[in-house]
């Protein structure tokens, strides 16, 4: 009763000082990590204590043993290979493919890409803008944290094939969405998943990858080409550390650059041959 107590006194002064919802919303964000992680070190204290004791429940067994279900566990996502990937990016319809690029080069989340604008990005400075985010569920949104609002630089890889891009598309004026169906609405995440990206890792025998392994894919092949945590972290927008140390890796802007044109250059040296071949849409 008393936790209960001093949650609703924490959420009553916030929302009281907070100048909107945005804002509220990313305390709310701050107070669930919090809760998180003083369970997790109450967990494994406890956990700790028992095994030391060697201290059992007769009937159930250890109890720690049903500790982590306490807790949703967060499954790292499969990232496939380099080869893989060369594999996968010319079965990719458009405008799949490209959404999918944007994902690798750049470590951005579906969501961010969907919400992508024409007038976020800037081909002359080579850089994106992340303001926005869109789901199905809740439509356009301002991203979760602070730090996921942020400028990354665009490797001239993927410059190439936005503009590519571009060429095709209807709608090119700043405030039009750079992925939208023929109307001008948002793509939505699951339908172009179900279409596109899950047959083709079909018809390759791949495993099915979620959206989010590419932006796994991303962080973990930037640290593979040598560049600092800190860099991972401020291109993919995390707003500590330790999320890119535990769950993306299996700042300074010029390093942030170099990451960005290292795994390009490494892994998708024929990025530009792809921006020029586009297969046709998927029905």
């Amino acid at each position: 009763m008393c936790g209960f107590l001093c949650c609703r006194s924490f959420f009553q002064s916030a929302a009281s000082s907070c100048s909107g919802k945005r804002a509220f919303q990313r305390i709310l964000n701050r107070f669930r990590r919090f809760v998180r992680r003083a369970f997790l070190a109450a967990a494994a204290l406890f956990s700790a204590l028992l095994k030391d004791h060697d201290l059992y429940f007769p009937s159930r067994g250890n109890p720690t043993l049903f500790a982590p279900a306490l807790l949703p566990v967060k499954k790292r996502s499969r990232v496939l290979g380099p080869e893989q990937m060369q594999q996968l990016l010319p079965r990719l319809p458009e405008p799949c493919r490209t959404v999918v690029l944007t994902a690798l080069l750049a470590g951005l989340r579906v969501g961010e890409i969907l919400a992508l604008r024409w007038k976020r990005l800037d081909f002359l400075r080579g850089s994106i803008e992340v303001l926005e985010t869109y789901s199905d569920a809740q439509g356009f949104g301002t991203p979760k944290t602070r730090s996921s609002e942020r400028v990354i630089p665009m490797s001239s890889a993927l410059r190439q094939a936005l503009e590519g891009h571009r060429t095709v598309c209807t709608y090119k004026e700043p405030e039009d969405l750079v992925f939208c169906t023929n109307k001008g609405t948002p793509l939505s995440p699951k339908n172009l998943y179900n279409r596109a990206l899950a047959p083709a890792c079909d018809q390759l025998g791949l495993p099915r990858i979620s959206w989010h392994s590419f932006r796994h894919a991303n962080g973990t092949w930037i640290g593979e080409v040598g560049e600092s945590v800190k860099t991972v972290q401020a291109i993919l927008g995390h707003s500590d550390l330790e999320t890119t140390l535990n769950i993306y890796m299996h700042a300074i802007p010029d390093s942030q650059r170099r990451a960005v044109e290292r795994v390009a250059g490494v892994l998708f040296p024929d990025v530009p041959k792809l921006a020029s071949g586009r297969p046709k849409p998927a029905n």
